[in-house]
């Protein structure tokens, strides 16, 4: 069975602000999109509604992103450090960790964290061969 990745659809509070945020981390277009907003990317593509008041935002969901060197995903790691260095955390998050997590080893895979302005948590990852 062909089994691939149609893309990600997200609700947001703020859809610009999340848009604006994933499309510099993960180096992806932006698109217009009708009532949306719509990240392409070589690999995939995502797309951001406004979160109607109706729906109660679940931002327990992980989304795991793989890297092809450990090389990437150290410089990864500090584009995403210096993006959010450059936004200033707000008070709630209060420092850069409890936005971009340090480097974790595990054996053989290699990981972190980054949480966007919607509570969602992103990894980032590489498993050595």
């Amino acid at each position: 069975m062909g089994l691939y990745f149609g893309q990600l659809a997200l609700y947001s509070k703020n859809v610009n602000e999340l848009a604006a945020f994933l499309s510099e981390l993960l180096e992806a277009e932006l698109r217009p999109a009708d009532n949306a907003v719509r990240l392409i990317h070589g690999h995939f593509t995502m797309i951001i509604f406004e979160e109607p008041r109706s729906v109660a935002t679940n931002n327990n969901m992980m989304v795991d992103f793989f890297l092809e060197s450990r090389e990437e995903l150290e410089e990864l790691h500090q584009k995403a450090q210096f993006f959010t260095y450059r936004l200033r955390p707000t008070e709630s998050q209060q420092s850069i960790e409890n936005i971009v997590s340090n480097i974790k080893n595990l054996n053989v895979i290699s990981y972190f964290f980054v949480t966007d302005t919607d509570g969602r948590k992103w990894k980032f990852s590489y498993r050595e061969a």
